[in-house]
């Protein structure tokens, strides 16, 4: 090969391999989706497992909120504690009967157990709905 045609095909997978990561960065793995109604009072946390996942990979869980009350519900707010947790719903009122989902993306950046949450804070409840997703970062070879 000559100089260029090396220097070409170097490029060329390069290419390939930035278009790869981009790929698997803009189609994470949804792990579960969980339904949850919205009732007048909820007491009890929302769990994931999310079991493995592996380091510098990110896997998105999607919480089903379905209105079960005879008027429109709100989400507030959804607060998150750490960086790796990326939550996204939407503000327009959760009709009833009608169904709202929040999105919560977590980023594997740091090797082994974990158990992260978020609070969800909803226009018909005093204390928010804690959701909480556990498992375990692990390398590429182990999952």
């Amino acid at each position: 090969m000559q100089k260029s045609a090396v220097t070409e095909y170097f490029f060329f997978v390069l290419i390939l391999i930035i278009l790869g990561v981009e790929c698997r960065r803009m189609n994470p793995e949804i792990r579960e989706i969980k339904v949850f109604e919205i009732t007048n009072c909820v007491e009890e946390d929302i769990v994931y497992e999310i079991g493995a996942i592996q380091m510098g990979h990110q896997a998105d869980l999607v919480l089903k909120l379905k209105n079960t009350l005879d008027k429109p519900v709100v989400i507030n707010e959804v607060r998150r504690f750490c960086g790796c947790t990326i939550p996204e719903f939407e503000t327009a009122p959760i009709l009833p009967q009608k169904s709202s989902v929040v999105k919560i993306t977590f980023i594997a950046n740091h090797l082994g157990l974990f158990s992260k949450s978020i609070k969800i804070y909803l226009n018909t409840q005093a204390k928010p709905v804690q959701v909480i997703f556990k498992g375990e970062v692990v390398m590429k070879d182990k999952v």
